[in-house]
């Protein structure tokens, strides 16, 4: 329970966690108070360490004042580079109950979509990059859908949309992204959504698409309770 000074850095496989700041009890770390920069080949790789479940991504850089006390988290001043995209805001994790609760506040000049592969599978079924490695399996996902895009002709990628990750947490998330690129999405051009998620039904509202010259606005509710999941949509399509 007593905070000491600290620094140092704690590596596992390619991912680097650096600290330089206070923290108490060092093996099951109670509190803390620190600039810390995390680096690594994919947020997936994370996964062992986190109840957050987090996507294959490319080559990420996380830099951030991380404020610890007991189960709870906050992330001050947060900057990521993660592929092509930038992300800055504020992010808080509580830990405490039932499910993990996410809170994130974030900005973004440019986003990329392939950079965060299990993000983009949408046309892609779940377990087929299991034998890659995490970054490989990013690469393989955003191919794999850009190639089923271009051989369809469709605007949107058809194919099994993956919804087991909306039980493990509830999170409120906002964003704000000037520019939006996908590779099996070219329509795509800007982004901003304000998000809620809690026991497994994730509701947007509003969303604002740039999406072919013009621009989509509306909200979207989709309940992950059940199999198949049912999705409400209602949306306003101007100038495309």
């Amino acid at each position: 329970g007593e905070f000491f000074p600290l620094r140092g850095h704690v590596a596992a496989g390619k991912s680097r966690f650096d600290v330089d700041g206070t923290m108490a009890d060092l093996f099951r770390p109670s509190g803390m108070d620190a600039k810390v920069r995390l680096t690594g080949v994919s947020l997936s790789d994370l996964q062992p360490f986190t109840r957050v479940p987090l996507p294959a991504s490319r080559p990420y850089k996380v830099e951030t004042r991380l404020r610890q006390r007991k189960d709870e988290f906050s992330f001050a001043g947060s900057r990521a580079q993660i592929g092509g995209t930038d992300l800055s805001g504020e992010v808080s994790v509580n830990q405490s109950g039932k499910r993990p609760m996410l809170r994130a506040e974030l900005r973004s000049v440019s986003v990329d979509l392939s950079d965060f592969g299990s993000l983009s599978s949408l046309a892609h079924a779940p377990g087929s990059a299991e034998t890659t490695s995490a970054g490989a399996a990013a690469e393989k996902v955003a191919g794999l859908a850009e190639k089923e895009s271009s051989r369809s002709g469709r605007i949107l990628p058809s194919g099994i949309i993956n919804i087991e990750h909306l039980s493990a947490l509830d999170a409120h998330v906002s964003l704000d992204a000037t520019r939006l690129t996908a590779s099996d999405l070219p329509a795509l051009e800007s982004l901003s959504f304000s998000a809620d998620l809690e026991n497994g039904i994730l509701k947007i509202k509003p969303i604002h698409v740039g999406l072919a010259g013009g621009r989509v606005t509306g909200s979207l509710t989709l309940d992950g309770r059940q199999q198949p999941a049912s999705v409400h949509a209602k949306l306003q399509l101007q100038g495309i």
